[in-house]
């Protein structure tokens, strides 16, 4: 019964942020949904999902961020990339 109720109270708590978070990090000017409540109860139940999507979200962030310090998109140093045959 302890488990049931730790989920639900996660779910709970999880469904607010939700809710609270998309409302804060919402552009101005872009309509909100219908319903934003019926999404906020959804991401609840599915805190666990939640949870290791924003996991592998931080992961990818890091790994990116960790790679853009050594390596330099194409074009980077000032060449215009493939290079060109000359014209005759």
């Amino acid at each position: 019964m302890f488990w049931i109720s730790s989920y639900a109270v996660v779910a709970m708590v999880s469904a607010v942020a939700v809710f609270l978070l998309a409302e804060w990090l919402r552009e101005s000017g872009v309509p909100a949904p219908n319903h934003p409540g019926r999404f906020a109860v959804i991401a609840g139940l599915l805190w666990p999902v939640l949870a290791v999507g924003i996991a592998q979200w931080g992961l990818i962030a890091a790994v990116a961020a960790r790679l853009g310090e050594t390596a330099r998109p194409a074009g980077a140093d000032g060449s215009r990339g493939i290079p060109q045959p000359a014209a005759r």
